[in-house]
């Protein structure tokens, strides 16, 4: 007969109807230790399942509103949800339409400007013509003056 070795790892028996406390390799021992050969432990009886609560009327009601009141309130977020984005929309088209409607003015001030540059662009080229005439004439007066200069030296 052997007996119970603590140092090696051991499980305690529980239920069961006979003197076994310890199991090790297969074997069953007492409370002391000593090796049990005869007394092998009877499976532990099935726990009964246990019983569904019982939910009286009030339960029962205050479930039923707490149900309602979430779907009320899932009910309540799609509607606010579909408002915000009706709102986000109208706020989008009217930015876009604001935005068109400068895009227009812009578009009326750039061709104003460009009629105007096509009605000033004679005036512009004469001037143009006619600062680079005086210029050219500064020069050769520049140039003579350098001559005479020269000639008095």
């Amino acid at each position: 007969m052997s007996t119970l070795d603590r140092k090696q790892p051991f499980g305690e028996v529980w239920g069961g109807t006979g003197k076994a406390r310890y199991s090790q390799h297969g074997k069953y021992f007492d409370a002391d230790g000593m090796e049990i050969t005869a007394d092998a432990p009877a499976a532990a009886p099935a726990a009964a399942p246990a019983a569904a609560p019982a939910v009286d009327e009030q339960d029962q009601a205050r479930i039923a509103g707490e149900a309602a009141a979430a779907a009320a309130l899932a009910q309540r977020q799609a509607t606010l949800q579909m408002e915000a984005f009706k709102l986000l929309n109208l706020s989008v088209e009217k930015v876009l339409v604001e935005l068109d409607d400068q895009s227009d003015e812009m578009l009326v001030v750039l061709a104003n400007v460009e009629r105007e540059v096509k009605q000033r662009a004679p005036v512009l080229e004469a001037l143009t013509a006619e600062t680079q005439k005086r210029a050219d004439k500064a020069a050769e007066e520049a140039a003579r003056t350098d001559q005479v200069g020269a000639q008095l030296q």
